[in-house]
């Protein structure tokens, strides 16, 4: 179980659209915990955002150290242990490159399900 403190819970009303019940944000900090990408299994584009994120802000390596860091639907959250910290703010140009890089893997996936379909046609002639 995932306690949220109270600047956290702040920051979340703040900073994440349609999160005004306790309710939600247990919630969503839960499926942060458990379905985000920590600092540790972090992907080329996480990692690198992370690290970016970081040397951006000099205080955050320090702040943050020792704390989890976790990537769940372009937020940060920053954990201790299981205790939400707080919600950083979205870095909209890394969102916007994010968003173009789902929308090339769902006209791949569009594509590849066409051929399929395609091909089954034909079959099936």
């Amino acid at each position: 179980m995932i306690a949220i403190t109270k600047h956290a819970d702040k920051r979340i009303k703040e900073r994440v659209p349609r999160m005004k019940s306790a309710e939600k944000r247990m919630a969503f900090a839960e499926c942060a915990w458990r379905l985000g990408v920590h600092r540790g299994e972090a992907g080329a584009a996480a990692d690198a955002y992370l690290g970016r994120r970081e040397e951006a802000a000099e205080a955050f390596a320090e702040e943050y150290a020792g704390r989890d860091v976790v990537l769940y639907r372009d937020y940060l959250f920053v954990f201790e242990e299981a205790l939400l910290i707080t919600v950083l703010p979205r870095d909209e140009a890394y969102c916007r490159r994010l968003e173009r890089e789902r929308a090339k893997q769902r006209r791949a996936e569009n594509k590849r399900a066409a051929e399929a379909r395609s091909g089954l046609a034909t079959n099936l002639a």
